[in-house]
């Protein structure tokens, strides 16, 4: 069951400052505008893991979760640093994606898949002009 609406869950502030902090790590910008995204993972204990995007060389692609990416994408740099302890951690957890500027951030496709196969249950991600939409009961 899925459902998708604005101001889906609740996000701590501190998941916000640190997803902007990340953010600013990026090694991404387009010439259209910024693309630097940053992913944070919490639940109920508090943050679990966090992740921003940047390009790989040139000539590689990454297979992260049986899915083909050019670069790594936030949402799977968060997730691949839980890979030790990711399957107990991750389930029933929320995830929040941030791009700079408070600009559309929704996750990719792949991104998509690789959220659900690892159990991640509440997603949101920032939209234009300061919004946030998101999925619960994604699982």
């Amino acid at each position: 069951m899925e459902t998708r609406r604005r101001g889906i869950t609740r996000i701590p502030s501190d998941v916000i400052r640190l997803a902007i902090d990340e953010a600013l790590k990026s090694n991404i910008v387009k010439s259209k505008g910024t693309c630097r995204m940053s992913a944070v993972i919490w639940d109920r204990h508090g943050i679990v893991s966090s992740g921003y995007n940047m390009w790989t060389s040139a000539d590689m692609t990454s297979t992260y979760f049986g899915m083909p990416f050019r670069s790594r994408h936030a949402e799977v740099a968060a997730i691949y640093r839980t890979r030790d302890d990711w399957r107990w951690r991750l389930e029933r957890s929320s995830m929040f994606v941030y791009r700079v500027g408070w600009r559309t951030a929704m996750p990719c496709d792949k991104c998509m898949s690789v959220i659900n196969q690892v159990g991640i249950c509440k997603l949101c991600w920032t939209v234009k002009n300061g919004g946030i939409e998101g999925i619960e009961g994604y699982k």
